[in-house]
């Protein structure tokens, strides 16, 4: 037996010469091994054991993953199953864990990484990481309060219409409003639709209203809120809202700003310096160009010539 540490902890681990592949040949000979996932790793694990006799099926959803599998010589409905069909057809459930073992050494790991990469990519790096965290913990929590004040907007109006479990739909209304694509207005507007059918012309108006007083509430405190939450002016937030509404409707609206500040501080860092500067040389060079005079010109094709 041999030793090995696994994040910290010593495991025994059988060798080769212990645990040859004759051995382990004729004590798996009457399991099926199931490969759940044919992804990065999948592959040189289903095909080893498969290319060294034992009984192999791989567990894959349909995509080019799967279609991957099936030129690798897997056979649908033979060897190469839905993950559900896989698991209930193998007596040995192999499902590659890899990333583990990077978790369980995550210091080792960025060790490695700040020992071997340059200095400067690694500031980069850091500057990124910070940003994107902030950005995103500071928009969820912009997020939250908006969505708070949501839910007080519909219990309130609820209570003045007297809706019966007010309180519980006013919790679903703020969670479907945190979602992107939905809204308010997905409950509000059918909801009023329905009563109008009925004849029920005051509940429907009134659903109306706080339907409005919601949009116009949102869009009042949200620059406001968000800006606060990540650090950013109402106005440069407010506009980053705008385009993204312009570019991916209310999707695009949640995921502006955090794109927006991500992006602005790959900038400060200097992610696109070269870029930057192989812009200004180009535009230089045009700027050069036009100001060429006739002389200038000829004289540059004749030493061309």
């Amino acid at each position: 037996m041999a030793q090995l540490n696994f994040g910290g902890v010593i495991e025994n681990v059988m060798t080769r010469e212990e645990f040859p592949l004759e051995k382990a040949r004729e004590i798996l000979k009457d399991e099926t091994i199931a490969v759940i996932g044919y992804g990065v790793q999948g592959p040189g694990q289903a095909c080893n054991l498969r290319d060294n006799g034992f009984n192999v099926i791989v567990g894959q959803r349909q995509g080019k993953t799967y279609e991957k599998a099936v030129a690798d010589g897997w056979v649908p409905g033979e060897t190469l199953f839905s993950i559900e069909d896989a698991c209930q057809k193998g007596t040995v459930i192999m499902c590659l864990l890899s990333s583990y073992f990077f978790v369980a050494q995550r210091e080792e790991v960025i060790a490695a990484f700040r020992r071997y990469v340059p200095e400067n990519f690694r500031k980069k790096w850091d500057v990124m990481y910070h940003s994107l965290t902030g950005a995103i913990g500071g928009y969820f929590k912009a997020q939250l309060k908006i969505e708070i004040w949501v839910y007080l907007l519909m219990l309130i109006g609820f209570l003045i219409l007297r809706v019966r479990y007010g309180a519980l739909i006013s919790i679903g209304i703020a969670i479907l409003d945190f979602l992107p694509v939905f809204g308010t207005g997905t409950v509000l507007w059918p909801w009023a639709v329905i009563k109008v059918l009925g004849g029920d012309f005051k509940m429907a108006i009134g659903l109306l209203i706080i339907w409005g007083v919601g949009q116009l509430l949102r869009q009042l405190i949200q620059p406001k809120i968000v800006g606060d939450s990540i650090g950013v002016p109402p106005l440069p937030t407010l506009f980053l809202i705008f385009i993204g509404y312009k570019v991916g409707s209310v999707a695009g609206m949640i995921l502006a700003v955090p794109a927006g500040i991500i992006v602005a501080n790959m900038y400060q860092a200097g992610f696109f310096d070269t870029t930057m500067d192989s812009v200004r040389i180009l535009v230089h060079g045009f700027n050069r160009f036009r100001r060429l005079t006739p002389e200038d010109k000829a004289e540059i094709s004749e030493k061309k010539e």
